[in-house]
């Protein structure tokens, strides 16, 4: 016949059984983000802001300009070389042009008893034609006015904020969407060509006018003239080229800054990250102020030892006797008394994560003043903070005295009864109970 295990021996088996649970799940990747612009967290993959002891985990600031900012995460220095090109300026003559030409006052009859009005009227639609071309090339010319107010914001979203330069940069332009600096240039000469055939024409419309067309055109012309030849004289070809720069730079520049990968151990890994004002940047905003974050990754896994404090119900408990006269023996009697013994502990906890199942051992003292020592599996529930406990307690017991049993005869100087003789010994019992984790972590 087969000997069953006692219970006491079979939790205890159970428990470091339980203890000896691990994980063996694959190391993985996570990357958690922070997102300056719209103040929030995601971790890529989902899953949680937890990992497992031994997987790669990266921070990662997202959104943040970095032509105003130098970041450094754990005390590794991220810097982008994101100098910007100081402004070119032009002048500019748009103001000088009137927008329409006015009908002639002047009647020319030609000999053939024409009117000269044709050629007026094709200067002033040659007229127009300039004014538009030069006012769309001064624009193009004036974007990196755009692009230097559009980086003064400390935390831009950069998706919003490429997708409005693009499309800035397609009304400006009224072209197709450009890619990088070549586009820019390339476009800039083209606008420019425009201006210039522009100009051409309407310097050969105003050759063929009649004297007195020209007299009265000729304040007009003189405008146009003078706006055309400083804008080829000028260094339009630099600040076309500066621009292209800036815009090639910020379409080509990441607005995050990345850690570099941590293996996960520990209770947590920790990203310490500091901003501070770029110390070269040459744009002129106010709002870039330094900050300090702090952020904690928690891992799971690895062995840990925790603490807790909690309530706890017994086995153990004293006995008592008493005797009865039959027959001018006494009898010796056990009292009934209590079943369960109760009383505050504290346990220690060993245990795998993230299975929160493990060990406990501790002590409670009962309502006898004895103290019980614990042993058994335990369970961890809601983030390991509150703890389902059970298994084997071992504790300083009155039992009665060797030599005697209930049932059994007493010895006495005639019919007087004496105390039933009993004993403190060691004893094994059971128990259960609930605590409260308070420390959640101890690295074992």
């Amino acid at each position: 016949m087969k000997r069953q295990l006692p219970l006491p021996l079979l939790l205890m088996v159970s428990s470091l059984a339980l203890a000896g649970c691990g994980s063996f799940q694959a190391t993985r990747s996570m990357n958690v983000t922070y997102d300056m612009a719209n103040n929030n967290f995601s971790v890529s993959p989902g899953g949680g802001m937890a990992v497992n002891e031994g997987d790669m985990v990266s921070f990662q600031l997202t959104n943040i300009n970095p032509f105003v900012y130098d970041v450094s995460i754990n005390n590794k220095a991220i810097i982008y070389n994101t100098t910007l090109p100081q402004p070119v300026r032009l002048p500019f003559h748009g103001a000088d042009l009137v927008d329409t030409i006015t009908e002639t006052t002047v009647i020319n009859v030609n000999d053939g008893g024409r009117i000269n009005v044709a050629a007026v009227s094709h200067f002033r639609e040659d007229y127009s034609g300039f004014r538009t071309q030069y006012t769309k090339f001064y624009g193009f010319l004036l974007f990196d006015d755009y692009l230097y107010s559009a980086l003064r914001q400390p935390f831009i979203d950069e998706k919003q904020l490429k997708d409005q330069i693009q499309s800035r940069l397609s009304e400006v332009t009224g072209g197709a969407k450009m890619y990088g600096r070549n586009d820019f240039i390339m476009k800039g000469e083209e606008i420019y060509g425009t201006v210039s055939k522009a100009y051409t024409g309407l310097l050969s419309e105003y050759q063929i006018l009649d004297t007195a067309s020209k007299r009265e055109m000729s304040d007009i012309m003189k405008n146009a003239t003078r706006a055309y030849n400083d804008l080829a004289k000028g260094a339009w070809m630099t600040k076309v080229g500066n621009t292209a720069d800036m815009f090639d730079q910020v379409q080509n520049t990441s607005f995050s800054f990345n850690s570099f990968k941590v293996q996960a151990s520990g209770d947590v890994v920790n990203f310490a990250i500091d901003g501070r004002r770029k110390a070269e940047t040459n744009l002129p905003t106010y709002d870039v102020k330094p900050f300090n974050l702090d952020y904690n990754v928690k891992v799971n896994g690895g062995w840990k030892i925790d603490a807790s404090a909690g309530l706890f119900l017994s086995s153990l408990v004293n006995e008592s006797f008493t005797t009865r006269l039959e027959n001018g023996e006494q009898i010796i009697l056990k009292k009934k008394g209590d079943v369960l013994n109760y009383g505050p502990g504290a346990l220690m906890h060993f245990y795998y994560q993230p299975w929160g199942i493990g060990t406990n051992l501790g002590i409670f003292t009962n309502t006898f003043s004895n103290i019980q020592f614990l042993f058994g599996p335990s369970l961890l529930l809601g983030d390991n903070k509150f703890c389902i406990n059970g298994g084997v307690t071992m504790g300083k017991v009155t039992r009665l005295a060797d030599g005697y049993a209930v049932g059994g005869t007493l010895d006495t100087k005639g019919s007087v009864a004496v105390e039933v003789p009993t004993s403190d010994r060691l004893d094994l019992g059971w128990f259960v109970g609930f605590s409260y984790n308070f420390t959640n972590g101890l690295r074992k």
